[in-house]
Formats: structure tokens, sequence, C-alpha cells
């Protein structure tokens, strides 16, 4: 199982991958909610850091039935990964 500060989920529970990151099916520690989790990969960190901040700033403002809203962004120092958090 992994986790951040709000959120667990299991390797297992991957609902998508990419170039950059994959995304796991995952859980709101305190409400139990269900979110989808994207964990960015070592990869992710080799883009510049306004490549890889222009993605988060895109998806707090957009607003489409088709895209996931982005609620949460948690950054764990220790694993060197980048959370976000999208409501299932």
């Amino acid at each position: 199982m992994q986790s951040t500060t709000n959120y667990l989920w299991l390797i297992s529970d991957l609902l998508g991958q990419g170039a950059t990151a994959n995304v796991y099916r995952g859980r709101h520690k305190k409400t139990g909610d269900l979110y989808a989790v994207k964990v960015f990969n070592n990869l992710s960190f080799l883009r510049p850091l306004d490549v890889q901040m222009r993605e988060f700033e895109v998806l707090k403002k957009l607003n489409h039935k088709n895209i996931v809203k982005l609620f949460a962004v948690e950054e764990e120092v220790l694993v060197h990964t980048i959370h976000t958090s999208t409501h299932l």
C-alpha cells in the first residue's frame, strides 16, 4: 500500500499509465471517497519545472465533463514524487 498525507492506494489498483506518471484508484483517508491518484515517476522530473507546474495550472482551470477535475497536489519529498488527486 502506498500513501500520502491524505490518500491511500494499492499498486495493483492501476487505472492507467503514461510516460511520466501512473494513475491509481485511491481513497481519501478521512472521507473514504474514491479518487484517481496520479503519481509522477522520476522521468517526469527531467522536464523543466515550468512545464511541470503548467500541467497543474491547466488542470486546475479546466471544467469539462470529459476531463477529470484536479482537487489537490501533494509533494512527498522523501520519495520525490508529486501526487495529484481527482475525485472519481
